[in-house]
């Protein structure tokens, strides 16, 4: 940490406190998204630590072994606070937290508490990845996947779209919640119409965090005109399930299975299980995972972008590139093809050496480990839509007015490439696949990043780019934003 003057509020608790650290102090900020009043969090570090609390005042807890769990309790925590502490050293990684929704009882201490079993994903007959018990206490019907009839989830109308699951029109306009634009009303939201060349899948475009549909396309320069809808603030609930997971059924078992980049063979299983050994949950098997690269591998070079691994294709399952010796930059550096794919593109090398490149790299590593950790995991790869260059072709028309936005360039020279994309991973947790990137729950990968996700993949060796993805980005790129707006809610 830089500065060494931080100001701590601890939401929700009425009051502030402010004091002054060193910067060798590691620090977080967790939210209670349980919905639930919360009395205390447990958490479990990677190694020894001196926790400072925030509270009345300061109490500095030392851990006494690695893994060690502690409960912090500093009075009711309501839905949707914050809670803040520092610990050193700032290295260490925290692996796993979780709510204490229980109120606390005299016999409860603070150290030292043991980890508990994690509860099994709870049972969900109707597939809406909402648990039969809490549809029972909303008064939803939990073997009906849209009890209200709106084309709308249960789960999406809770967590995505705040509308009511048992009335089809909540807000009483004679429009069902399921309408293209009333779904907004509730929520803040971004729409944005985008001309995007493949690879992309409206399908998997779909998920917790956007709505996407296709308005007309290809063109005849491969251009499909999409509008997407993206919900910033939707906050999936996070279970978890004991790990080592049950048996999974098949078609989740094809993505714990090794692919062409992400090639984890035994010898390297052997190795991620021995780091996964002893979670006693998927959440913290992943967590272990992003610790571990996060500490144990480096950048390869931090010059070398993402265009080494962009230029690739697969042919009877060999990997080819394109355009990679040709050009100038990857020539100055004297990489040779094969250094490049074994050291950015296949992920057991990555994983020998410790060496990788950028988030496409890098986010081949990490899906591999947690696919030999017999955890589901597949690619997700997105672009940012708020992106203008000066002397590209088709300009568009920013009107994001409620909230501020970065990633948005507009004063590049007319030589310069700039690789406006981000892949990352996503995990099935708990039941569901969640986005993750440093951490879980990620929606929105650098804070104000605005991501629009173009695709979900079993193995990054399934996306051709070579096809439609020009070396020449300012006058031929892959997606044009036409227009940006975004609306707080209207309820």
């Amino acid at each position: 940490m830089q500065n060494k003057l931080l100001v701590i509020v601890l939401v929700g608790l009425g009051f502030a406190v402010f004091s002054t650290l060193g910067a060798s102090a590691g620090s977080t900020s967790l939210f209670n998204d349980t919905g639930s009043t919360a009395y205390g969090l447990r958490v479990t570090f990677d190694r020894p630590v001196t926790i400072v609390r925030i509270g009345e005042r300061f109490t500095e807890w030392t851990t006494e072994d690695e893994g060690s769990t502690i409960l912090f309790q500093d009075g009711e925590i309501p839905p949707w606070g914050d809670f803040y502490f520092f610990w050193e050293p700032a290295e260490a990684t925290l692996i796993s937290q979780a709510w204490v929704l229980v109120p606390p009882t005299e016999s409860q201490g603070e150290l030292d508490i043991p980890r508990e079993e994690p509860i099994l994903s709870p049972t969900d007959q109707d597939g809406d990845t909402l648990s039969d018990d809490r549809e029972s206490s909303m008064g939803t019907n939990p073997l009906k996947w849209d009890t209200d009839g709106d084309t709308l989830s249960d789960y999406e109308e809770l967590i995505k779209y705040r509308t009511n699951p048992l009335e089809a029109d909540s807000d009483g306009d004679r429009v069902l919640d399921g309408d293209w634009n009333e779904r907004r009303e509730y929520v803040y939201t971004i729409e944005m119409t985008i001309k995007l060349r493949e690879p992309f899948d409206i399908e998997t475009m779909n998920d917790f965090y956007q709505d996407a549909r296709i308005i007309s396309g290809p063109d005849e320069n491969g251009y499909t005109l999409v509008s997407a809808i993206i919900y910033p603030d939707t906050t999936v609930d996070l279970d978890y399930s004991s790990y080592p997971l049950a048996e999974l059924p098949p078609e989740l078992q094809e993505y714990t299975k090794p692919g062409i980049a992400t090639n984890y063979d035994p010898n390297m299983q052997e190795a991620v299980l021995e780091t996964v050994g002893g979670a006693l949950s998927d959440y913290e098997a992943v967590m272990r995972i992003l610790s571990w690269v996060r500490r144990e591998t480096d950048f390869y070079n931090r010059e070398i972008s993402i265009p080494a691994i962009y230029y690739t294709y697969v042919t009877n399952g060999e990997v080819h590139t394109r355009g990679y010796s040709a050009s100038w930059y990857w020539h100055s550096l004297h990489v040779p093809v094969d250094e490049m794919l074994r050291t950015h593109y296949f992920a057991r090398t990555m994983f020998e050496e410790r060496l990788h490149g950028h988030c496409v790299s890098i986010a081949t590593l990490k899906c591999a480990m947690v696919k030999a950790a017999g955890i589901p995991c597949r690619f997700g790869h997105g672009l940012y839509p708020i992106y203008y260059h000066r002397d590209q072709r088709v300009s568009f028309a920013n009107n994001l007015e409620h909230r501020d936005w970065d990633c948005s360039f507009y004063e590049y020279p007319l030589e310069s490439v700039t690789w406006m994309d981000h892949g990352f991973l996503e995990v099935w947790l708990g039941g569901r696949w969640m986005r993750v990137d440093h951490t879980v729950h990620t929606s929105q990968p650098w804070g104000g990043c605005l991501l629009l996700k173009i695709y979900s993949v079993f193995d990054w060796s399934e996306v051709d780019l070579t096809k439609s993805y020009p070396v020449d980005w300012v006058h031929n790129r892959p997606y044009y934003t036409l227009s940006i707006s975004d609306s707080e809610p209207k309820h």
